[in-house]
Protein backbone atom coordinates (compact mmCIF):
# COMPACT_ATOMS: atom_id res chain seq x y z
CA UNK A 1 0.00 0.00 0.00
CA UNK A 2 1.19 3.30 -0.89
CA UNK A 3 2.13 5.90 1.64
CA UNK A 4 -0.19 8.60 0.42
CA UNK A 5 -3.06 5.89 0.14
CA UNK A 6 -2.20 4.75 3.45
CA UNK A 7 -2.51 8.56 4.79
CA UNK A 8 -6.12 8.68 3.08
CA UNK A 9 -7.25 5.80 4.59
CA UNK A 10 -6.59 6.75 8.00
CA UNK A 11 -8.32 9.96 7.51
CA UNK A 12 -11.06 8.63 6.29
CA UNK A 13 -11.14 5.50 9.40
CA UNK A 14 -13.43 6.96 12.00
CA UNK A 15 -11.98 4.34 14.02
CA UNK A 16 -8.06 6.09 13.27
CA UNK A 17 -7.07 2.12 11.65
CA UNK A 18 -4.28 2.66 9.70
CA UNK A 19 -2.88 -0.47 8.65
CA UNK A 20 0.26 -0.90 5.99
CA UNK A 21 2.76 -3.23 4.63
CA UNK A 22 6.54 -3.26 4.87
CA UNK A 23 8.72 -2.93 1.67
CA UNK A 24 8.90 -6.37 2.09
CA UNK A 25 5.31 -7.27 2.79
CA UNK A 26 6.12 -8.36 6.03
CA UNK A 27 4.39 -6.97 9.12
CA UNK A 28 5.10 -6.71 12.75
CA UNK A 29 4.83 -9.77 14.40
CA UNK A 30 2.39 -10.23 17.23
CA UNK A 31 4.73 -11.38 20.01
CA UNK A 32 6.56 -8.15 19.38
CA UNK A 33 3.83 -5.54 19.52
CA UNK A 34 5.17 -4.62 23.47
CA UNK A 35 8.08 -3.55 23.26
CA UNK A 36 8.35 -2.72 19.08
CA UNK A 37 4.92 -0.68 18.72
CA UNK A 38 3.41 1.02 21.82
CA UNK A 39 6.11 3.09 23.11
CA UNK A 40 6.56 3.00 26.45
CA UNK A 41 5.11 -0.56 27.16
CA UNK A 42 8.22 -2.46 28.03
CA UNK A 43 10.90 -1.57 30.58
CA UNK A 44 12.99 -4.55 30.16
CA UNK A 45 13.13 -3.51 26.36
CA UNK A 46 16.17 -0.84 26.30
CA UNK A 47 15.36 0.22 22.84
CA UNK A 48 12.14 1.51 24.47
CA UNK A 49 13.96 3.46 27.29
CA UNK A 50 16.29 4.83 25.10
CA UNK A 51 15.18 7.29 23.22
CA UNK A 52 11.27 8.16 21.31
CA UNK A 53 13.76 7.85 17.94
CA UNK A 54 14.41 4.09 19.00
CA UNK A 55 11.00 3.05 19.14
CA UNK A 56 10.21 4.83 15.72
CA UNK A 57 12.82 3.42 14.03
CA UNK A 58 12.33 -0.35 15.22
CA UNK A 59 8.38 -0.27 14.99
CA UNK A 60 7.62 1.65 11.94
CA UNK A 61 8.00 -0.29 8.28
CA UNK A 62 10.25 2.33 7.11
CA UNK A 63 11.46 3.72 10.40
CA UNK A 64 14.47 5.69 8.66
CA UNK A 65 12.34 7.76 6.76
CA UNK A 66 9.70 8.55 9.82
CA UNK A 67 12.54 9.15 11.98
CA UNK A 68 14.43 11.57 9.67
CA UNK A 69 10.50 13.48 9.13
CA UNK A 70 9.97 13.75 12.58
CA UNK A 71 13.66 15.21 13.08
CA UNK A 72 13.08 17.56 10.09
CA UNK A 73 9.66 19.02 11.44
CA UNK A 74 8.47 18.17 14.61
CA UNK A 75 5.55 20.50 14.00
CA UNK A 76 4.11 17.63 11.63
CA UNK A 77 3.45 15.92 15.16
CA UNK A 78 0.03 17.52 15.29
CA UNK A 79 -1.26 17.04 18.94
CA UNK A 80 -1.82 19.84 21.33
CA UNK A 81 0.90 20.77 23.57
CA UNK A 82 -1.42 23.01 25.92
CA UNK A 83 -4.40 22.97 27.45
CA UNK A 84 -7.25 25.74 27.91
CA UNK A 85 -8.90 26.78 31.70
CA UNK A 86 -9.63 24.19 34.21
CA UNK A 87 -13.78 23.14 34.09
CA UNK A 88 -15.84 23.10 37.26
CA UNK A 89 -14.82 19.31 38.94
CA UNK A 90 -12.10 18.63 36.24
CA UNK A 91 -8.55 17.62 36.98
CA UNK A 92 -7.39 16.15 33.73
CA UNK A 93 -8.61 14.38 30.44
CA UNK A 94 -7.08 11.39 27.81
CA UNK A 95 -7.55 11.33 24.37
CA UNK A 96 -6.46 10.26 21.46
CA UNK A 97 -4.79 11.71 17.45
CA UNK A 98 -3.69 10.84 15.08
CA UNK A 99 0.27 13.05 13.89
CA UNK A 100 1.06 13.41 10.08
CA UNK A 101 5.06 13.52 9.39
CA UNK A 102 5.82 13.84 5.44
CA UNK A 103 2.79 11.76 4.44
CA UNK A 104 3.24 8.99 7.82
CA UNK A 105 0.34 8.84 9.75
CA UNK A 106 0.53 7.16 12.96
CA UNK A 107 -1.42 7.55 16.05
CA UNK A 108 -1.16 8.46 19.82
CA UNK A 109 -2.85 8.75 23.30
CA UNK A 110 -1.98 12.14 25.09
CA UNK A 111 -2.59 13.51 29.11
CA UNK A 112 -3.50 16.56 29.78
CA UNK A 113 -3.40 17.21 33.16
CA UNK A 114 -5.18 20.88 33.70
CA UNK A 115 -3.85 21.22 37.01
CA UNK A 116 -0.31 21.42 36.49
CA UNK A 117 -0.84 22.08 32.99
CA UNK A 118 1.34 19.08 31.49
CA UNK A 119 0.34 17.35 28.47
CA UNK A 120 2.19 14.07 27.49
CA UNK A 121 2.17 11.40 25.28
CA UNK A 122 1.57 8.15 26.88
CA UNK A 123 1.04 5.67 23.95
CA UNK A 124 2.20 5.56 20.06
CA UNK A 125 0.18 3.19 17.70
CA UNK A 126 2.27 2.51 14.40
CA UNK A 127 1.08 0.17 11.63
CA UNK A 128 0.27 -2.31 11.77
CA UNK A 129 -1.26 -1.88 15.13
CA UNK A 130 -4.12 0.26 15.24
CA UNK A 131 -5.62 2.41 17.99
CA UNK A 132 -9.34 1.54 18.59
CA UNK A 133 -12.23 3.85 19.22
CA UNK A 134 -12.74 3.48 23.05
CA UNK A 135 -10.92 5.32 26.00
CA UNK A 136 -12.39 5.20 29.62
CA UNK A 137 -10.93 5.82 33.46
CA UNK A 138 -11.33 3.78 36.47
CA UNK A 139 -9.37 3.41 39.41
CA UNK A 140 -6.84 5.97 38.42
CA UNK A 141 -5.82 4.03 35.09
CA UNK A 142 -6.56 5.30 32.10
CA UNK A 143 -7.64 2.08 28.90
CA UNK A 144 -7.43 1.56 25.90
CA UNK A 145 -7.58 -0.74 23.00
CA UNK A 146 -5.25 -1.51 19.82
CA UNK A 147 -5.73 -3.95 17.10
CA UNK A 148 -2.97 -6.05 15.08
CA UNK A 149 -3.57 -6.90 11.34
CA UNK A 150 -1.22 -9.22 8.89
CA UNK A 151 -2.38 -9.19 5.41
CA UNK A 152 -5.58 -7.48 5.88
CA UNK A 153 -7.10 -9.72 8.34
CA UNK A 154 -6.81 -8.82 12.39
CA UNK A 155 -5.23 -11.48 14.05
CA UNK A 156 -5.42 -10.30 17.62
CA UNK A 157 -6.64 -7.33 20.05
CA UNK A 158 -5.59 -6.73 23.01
CA UNK A 159 -6.48 -4.08 26.28
CA UNK A 160 -3.75 -1.61 27.60
CA UNK A 161 -4.49 0.45 30.32
CA UNK A 162 -1.51 3.01 32.07
CA UNK A 163 -2.01 5.04 35.35
CA UNK A 164 -2.87 8.65 35.51
CA UNK A 165 0.49 9.13 37.13
CA UNK A 166 3.89 8.09 36.85
CA UNK A 167 4.24 4.84 35.46
CA UNK A 168 3.90 2.55 31.93
CA UNK A 169 1.62 0.82 29.79
CA UNK A 170 0.72 -2.46 30.67
CA UNK A 171 -1.20 -5.16 28.82
CA UNK A 172 -4.75 -6.19 30.49
CA UNK A 173 -5.77 -8.70 27.72
CA UNK A 174 -4.84 -9.64 24.48
CA UNK A 175 -7.77 -11.17 22.36
CA UNK A 176 -6.89 -13.93 19.83
CA UNK A 177 -9.07 -16.50 17.58
CA UNK A 178 -8.33 -19.31 20.55
CA UNK A 179 -9.46 -17.06 22.88
CA UNK A 180 -12.68 -17.35 21.49
CA UNK A 181 -12.98 -20.83 22.02
CA UNK A 182 -15.24 -21.63 25.20
CA UNK A 183 -17.90 -18.85 24.14
CA UNK A 184 -18.16 -19.11 19.98
CA UNK A 185 -16.11 -17.62 17.82
CA UNK A 186 -17.25 -13.96 16.25
CA UNK A 187 -16.74 -13.54 12.85
CA UNK A 188 -16.18 -9.76 12.90
CA UNK A 189 -13.14 -10.07 15.35
CA UNK A 190 -10.84 -10.89 12.18
CA UNK A 191 -12.62 -8.03 10.13
CA UNK A 192 -10.40 -4.92 9.47
CA UNK A 193 -13.35 -2.31 9.36
CA UNK A 194 -15.21 -3.49 13.10
CA UNK A 195 -13.20 -2.00 16.39
CA UNK A 196 -13.15 -3.32 20.10
CA UNK A 197 -16.30 -0.84 21.84
CA UNK A 198 -15.20 -2.09 25.70
CA UNK A 199 -16.85 -0.56 29.02
CA UNK A 200 -15.36 -1.02 32.52
CA UNK A 201 -17.60 -2.09 34.99
CA UNK A 202 -18.29 0.79 37.61
CA UNK A 203 -17.26 -0.95 41.18
CA UNK A 204 -15.56 -3.69 39.88
CA UNK A 205 -12.78 -5.37 37.73
CA UNK A 206 -14.79 -6.66 34.81
CA UNK A 207 -14.42 -5.56 31.33
CA UNK A 208 -17.14 -6.16 28.65
CA UNK A 209 -17.00 -5.55 24.65
CA UNK A 210 -18.14 -6.12 21.68
CA UNK A 211 -17.31 -4.98 18.02
CA UNK A 212 -18.55 -1.97 16.19
CA UNK A 213 -18.51 -1.03 12.67
CA UNK A 214 -15.68 1.57 12.45
CA UNK A 215 -17.76 4.07 10.48
CA UNK A 216 -21.17 3.80 11.91
CA UNK A 217 -20.34 3.08 15.37
CA UNK A 218 -22.95 0.45 15.42
CA UNK A 219 -22.30 -3.50 17.08
CA UNK A 220 -21.97 -5.76 14.18
CA UNK A 221 -21.63 -8.83 16.55
CA UNK A 222 -21.38 -10.88 20.13
CA UNK A 223 -21.15 -9.67 23.98
CA UNK A 224 -18.42 -10.70 25.86
CA UNK A 225 -17.01 -10.14 29.28
CA UNK A 226 -14.50 -11.21 31.39
CA UNK A 227 -12.17 -10.39 35.19
CA UNK A 228 -8.96 -8.51 34.63
CA UNK A 229 -6.41 -10.76 35.70
CA UNK A 230 -7.69 -13.72 34.65
CA UNK A 231 -6.26 -15.09 31.47
CA UNK A 232 -7.93 -17.70 30.71
CA UNK A 233 -11.78 -17.59 31.59
CA UNK A 234 -14.41 -15.29 28.68
CA UNK A 235 -17.86 -15.25 28.81
CA UNK A 236 -20.30 -14.86 26.15
CA UNK A 237 -23.56 -14.71 24.19
CA UNK A 238 -23.84 -15.14 20.71
CA UNK A 239 -27.04 -13.70 19.87
CA UNK A 240 -29.84 -15.66 18.06
CA UNK A 241 -32.98 -14.48 16.28
CA UNK A 242 -32.04 -11.01 18.01
CA UNK A 243 -29.56 -10.12 15.76
CA UNK A 244 -26.08 -8.55 16.25
CA UNK A 245 -25.47 -6.75 19.50
CA UNK A 246 -25.46 -3.19 18.67
CA UNK A 247 -24.63 -1.03 21.96
CA UNK A 248 -24.01 -2.08 25.63
CA UNK A 249 -23.75 -0.45 28.44
CA UNK A 250 -23.31 -1.26 32.80
CA UNK A 251 -25.86 -0.37 35.27
CA UNK A 252 -25.40 1.97 38.21
CA UNK A 253 -23.44 -0.20 40.68
CA UNK A 254 -22.14 -2.66 38.10
CA UNK A 255 -23.56 -5.63 38.89
CA UNK A 256 -25.43 -6.13 35.51
CA UNK A 257 -24.99 -5.39 31.46
CA UNK A 258 -27.49 -3.43 29.24
CA UNK A 259 -27.54 -3.96 25.64
CA UNK A 260 -29.05 -3.65 22.44
CA UNK A 261 -29.31 -6.64 20.14
CA UNK A 262 -31.16 -6.35 16.43
CA UNK A 263 -34.43 -4.62 17.88
CA UNK A 264 -34.26 -5.95 20.84
CA UNK A 265 -33.20 -4.59 24.24
CA UNK A 266 -32.03 -7.18 27.28
CA UNK A 267 -30.39 -7.62 30.65
CA UNK A 268 -28.01 -10.04 31.97
CA UNK A 269 -25.20 -10.39 34.60
CA UNK A 270 -21.66 -9.36 34.88
CA UNK A 271 -20.86 -12.62 33.69
CA UNK A 272 -23.73 -12.52 30.69
CA UNK A 273 -25.75 -14.97 33.19
CA UNK A 274 -29.57 -14.78 33.18
CA UNK A 275 -29.99 -13.08 30.17
CA UNK A 276 -33.56 -11.26 30.08
CA UNK A 277 -35.07 -9.09 27.33
CA UNK A 278 -37.51 -6.48 28.29
CA UNK A 279 -38.34 -4.92 24.80
CA UNK A 280 -38.68 -6.41 21.32
CA UNK A 281 -39.08 -2.93 19.66
CA UNK A 282 -35.99 -1.08 19.73
CA UNK A 283 -34.28 0.96 17.15
CA UNK A 284 -30.90 0.63 16.10
CA UNK A 285 -29.08 3.44 17.28
CA UNK A 286 -25.47 4.31 18.29
CA UNK A 287 -26.74 5.23 21.67
CA UNK A 288 -26.49 2.64 24.87
CA UNK A 289 -29.25 1.89 27.37
CA UNK A 290 -28.88 3.80 30.86
CA UNK A 291 -30.17 2.86 34.31
CA UNK A 292 -31.60 5.26 36.10
CA UNK A 293 -32.83 3.71 38.98
CA UNK A 294 -33.06 0.20 40.08
CA UNK A 295 -35.44 -1.73 37.13
CA UNK A 296 -35.73 1.60 35.60
CA UNK A 297 -33.88 2.02 32.05
CA UNK A 298 -34.28 4.33 28.74
CA UNK A 299 -33.19 3.69 25.40
CA UNK A 300 -33.51 4.58 22.16
CA UNK A 301 -36.72 2.89 21.66
CA UNK A 302 -37.41 4.63 17.64
CA UNK A 303 -34.70 6.69 16.48
CA UNK A 304 -35.78 10.05 17.44
CA UNK A 305 -37.34 9.49 20.34
CA UNK A 306 -36.44 7.98 24.22
CA UNK A 307 -38.33 5.10 25.64
CA UNK A 308 -38.29 4.29 29.38
CA UNK A 309 -38.62 0.80 30.97
CA UNK A 310 -40.01 -0.23 34.23
CA UNK A 311 -39.89 -3.94 35.64
CA UNK A 312 -42.28 -3.52 38.18
CA UNK A 313 -42.33 -6.27 41.08
CA UNK A 314 -39.70 -8.14 39.48
CA UNK A 315 -41.72 -9.05 36.40
CA UNK A 316 -44.43 -6.90 35.25
CA UNK A 317 -42.44 -4.96 32.15
CA UNK A 318 -44.40 -1.21 31.99
CA UNK A 319 -43.09 0.78 28.73
CA UNK A 320 -43.70 4.37 26.99
CA UNK A 321 -42.26 6.55 24.73
CA UNK A 322 -41.63 9.71 25.89
CA UNK A 323 -43.52 12.31 23.92
CA UNK A 324 -39.94 14.55 22.81
CA UNK A 325 -39.15 13.84 19.04
CA UNK A 326 -35.74 15.21 18.56
CA UNK A 327 -35.05 16.67 15.24
CA UNK A 328 -31.98 13.98 14.49
CA UNK A 329 -31.30 10.56 15.13
CA UNK A 330 -30.14 10.04 18.99
CA UNK A 331 -26.53 9.09 19.08
CA UNK A 332 -25.70 8.66 22.73
CA UNK A 333 -27.55 9.17 25.98
CA UNK A 334 -25.89 10.38 29.24
CA UNK A 335 -27.40 9.42 32.87
CA UNK A 336 -27.21 13.00 34.84
CA UNK A 337 -29.51 11.42 38.00
CA UNK A 338 -32.22 9.58 38.25
CA UNK A 339 -34.46 12.38 36.73
CA UNK A 340 -31.98 14.22 34.27
CA UNK A 341 -30.30 12.84 30.94
CA UNK A 342 -28.12 14.48 28.59
CA UNK A 343 -29.37 13.24 24.88
CA UNK A 344 -27.16 13.83 22.21
CA UNK A 345 -28.78 14.36 19.33
CA UNK A 346 -27.33 17.00 16.77
CA UNK A 347 -27.10 18.79 19.42
CA UNK A 348 -27.00 18.30 23.04
CA UNK A 349 -29.97 18.93 25.59
CA UNK A 350 -31.24 18.67 28.93
CA UNK A 351 -34.00 16.03 29.26
CA UNK A 352 -35.70 16.37 32.49
CA UNK A 353 -38.05 13.29 32.83
CA UNK A 354 -40.33 14.89 35.86
CA UNK A 355 -41.15 17.35 33.68
CA UNK A 356 -41.25 16.36 30.34
CA UNK A 357 -38.82 19.46 29.33
CA UNK A 358 -36.05 19.31 26.82
CA UNK A 359 -33.46 22.05 26.67
CA UNK A 360 -30.30 22.55 24.22
CA UNK A 361 -27.49 23.40 26.21
CA UNK A 362 -25.62 23.69 22.89
CA UNK A 363 -24.78 22.09 19.08
CA UNK A 364 -22.11 19.77 18.70
CA UNK A 365 -18.66 21.85 17.49
CA UNK A 366 -17.47 21.61 14.22
CA UNK A 367 -17.26 18.61 12.04
CA UNK A 368 -16.49 14.80 12.47
CA UNK A 369 -17.93 11.77 11.40
CA UNK A 370 -18.47 10.70 14.53
CA UNK A 371 -18.07 13.16 17.72
CA UNK A 372 -15.92 11.87 20.50
CA UNK A 373 -17.22 13.25 23.75
CA UNK A 374 -17.33 12.22 27.73
CA UNK A 375 -19.78 13.71 30.46
CA UNK A 376 -18.13 15.52 33.18
CA UNK A 377 -17.12 14.07 36.61
CA UNK A 378 -19.62 15.99 38.16
CA UNK A 379 -22.46 15.88 35.58
CA UNK A 380 -22.13 19.34 34.64
CA UNK A 381 -21.63 18.73 30.97
CA UNK A 382 -20.17 17.23 28.51
CA UNK A 383 -16.47 17.62 26.62
CA UNK A 384 -17.20 17.41 22.75
CA UNK A 385 -14.42 16.93 19.70
CA UNK A 386 -14.73 18.28 16.36
CA UNK A 387 -12.50 19.87 13.48
CA UNK A 388 -13.39 23.41 13.52
CA UNK A 389 -12.42 24.64 10.20
CA UNK A 390 -11.25 21.69 7.70
CA UNK A 391 -12.62 18.31 8.40
CA UNK A 392 -9.94 16.32 9.92
CA UNK A 393 -8.05 20.16 10.59
CA UNK A 394 -7.77 22.65 13.02
CA UNK A 395 -9.01 19.79 15.47
CA UNK A 396 -10.21 20.86 19.31
CA UNK A 397 -12.50 19.50 22.28
CA UNK A 398 -14.97 21.95 23.98
CA UNK A 399 -17.21 22.00 26.81
CA UNK A 400 -21.24 22.26 26.57
CA UNK A 401 -22.28 22.85 30.20
CA UNK A 402 -25.79 23.48 31.30
CA UNK A 403 -24.93 27.00 33.08
CA UNK A 404 -23.38 27.89 30.03
CA UNK A 405 -20.13 27.51 30.75
CA UNK A 406 -19.19 26.91 26.91
CA UNK A 407 -15.60 28.44 27.61
CA UNK A 408 -12.96 28.46 24.99
CA UNK A 409 -11.55 25.00 23.74
CA UNK A 410 -9.77 22.83 26.20
CA UNK A 411 -7.46 21.37 23.91
CA UNK A 412 -6.75 22.38 20.55
CA UNK A 413 -4.59 22.26 17.43
CA UNK A 414 -2.91 24.66 15.71
CA UNK A 415 -4.26 25.93 12.47
CA UNK A 416 -4.15 23.61 9.25
CA UNK A 417 -2.80 20.94 11.54
CA UNK A 418 -3.31 17.30 10.18
CA UNK A 419 -5.18 15.83 13.26
CA UNK A 420 -8.37 13.83 13.99
CA UNK A 421 -9.47 12.36 17.63
CA UNK A 422 -12.17 9.57 17.99
CA UNK A 423 -12.13 8.97 21.65
CA UNK A 424 -12.08 11.09 24.77
CA UNK A 425 -12.43 10.31 28.60
CA UNK A 426 -12.38 13.38 31.78
CA UNK A 427 -11.74 12.46 35.64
Amino acid sequence: MKYAAWMAACLGFISLGCASESQEGESTPAEELDSLSLSGLNETDSRVDDSKDATLEDSAADGERVEDALESNESQWACPETLGAQPNGVTGMVYSCLSIAEGLPYQVIRHGNFETGEVSTRAEIFAPNRLGSALAIRNGWAYFDTSQVDNDVVVSRSIYRFPLGEGEVERVRELTVETFEQTGYDTAFSQTNTALSFALQPGGERIAFHLVDSTTGVGVGNIYSFEVGEELLLDGWVPGAEGAVRRLNWNQDGTKLLFTAGGSFLVAGADLSGIEPLDSAVASTRAAPVELVSSQYTYAGKKTQIRLTNVVGGDEIVKEDLPHTFSKEIEAIFRRSEDELFVVAGDVSLFVLSTMEVESIGELPGFALRHPMAMLPNGEGLVVGGSQATVFRDFAFGLLTVDGENSDPLVSTEKSAGYVSNSVAVY
